[in-house]
């Protein structure tokens, strides 16, 4: 058991981060053929442009024209365009 950490100091840090890739489970991947579902992260307003929203794909196919509803407000959605966040 680690006691003491100090990420100033670096002290037991590396430790914890062996710890956490030994013992947190990866993130399910989806598969293509998957219903298709997302995450909203992030949305805001642009002028010309509509709204952009960023989501988090967690499973199948996202693609321009694809129809969204929102399970909160089943409201529906145009999708006009797509593009890949590479941070």
């Amino acid at each position: 058991m680690i006691s003491r950490i100090s990420a100033k100091t670096g002290l037991n840090v590396e430790a914890v981060l062996e710890r956490v890739i030994l013992e947190v489970p990866c993130p399910r991947v989806g598969k293509l053929d998957d219903t298709l579902k997302l995450f909203l992260l992030n949305s805001w307003f642009v002028s010309g442009k509509n709204v952009i929203c960023l989501f988090y794909v967690l499973g199948g196919r996202f693609r321009k024209n694809t129809p969204l509803t929102s399970c909160a407000f089943n409201k529906n959605y145009q999708v006009f365009d797509v593009g890949v966040l590479q941070p």
